[in-house]
């Protein structure tokens, strides 16, 4: 008799202890914005990706035609015509990932290296170094790719030539 007081007992503390413990509205809130903060921050990370989505294009320092083409479901191409090389063309396709919310990573797999564009606004992305570095302000037009179709062509006259000859493609 003495046993079945004491399971009684026992069962009854544990199941009051796992109500107090498992069964408040304050976990459930706890767990439920964690998945809310992870699903809204997917979300912010596929509207970046739609909003950058398209054709960059632009002269790169060395004289370098470069054609970067950016889709929404994170793959990229990245065309290259080297000028100075017999007009000698890479190319290079891959996965680019938005870092701290305006840096572009292009991964190339075979590679293995990554290429880092700043996105300047809609229409500009920004040629920079593995540290977040911008070209110097008086070069940085010079790394510039404008998306295409973007109004914007006449302030960047060192690479209107090359958008307006994809425009009539």
């Amino acid at each position: 008799m003495k046993k079945k007081l004491i399971i009684i007992t026992v069962l009854v503390i544990a199941l009051v202890t796992s109500y107090i413990f498992c069964g408040t509205d304050k976990n459930d809130t706890w767990i439920d914005s964690i998945k809310i903060e992870e699903y809204t921050a997917a979300l912010s990370n596929k509207i970046d990706l739609d909003s950058i989505a398209g054709t960059y294009c632009g002269v790169l320092p060395p004289n370098v035609e470069t054609t970067l083409i950016l889709n929404a479901d994170g793959t990229y191409l990245l065309i290259q015509t080297f000028k100075g090389k017999q007009h000698e063309q890479e190319k290079l396709r891959g996965s680019f990932h938005m870092l701290d919310g305006n840096i572009l990573m292009l991964a190339h797999p075979s590679s293995g290296d990554n290429i880092f564009y700043k996105v300047r606004d809609a229409n500009h992305i920004i040629l920079i170094d593995s540290f977040g570095n911008e070209p110097k302000k008086e070069n940085r037009d010079n790394y510039a790719l404008i998306k295409k179709g973007s109004n914007n062509i006449v302030v960047f006259l060192t690479i209107q030539y090359y958008c307006l000859s994809l425009r009539h493609e």
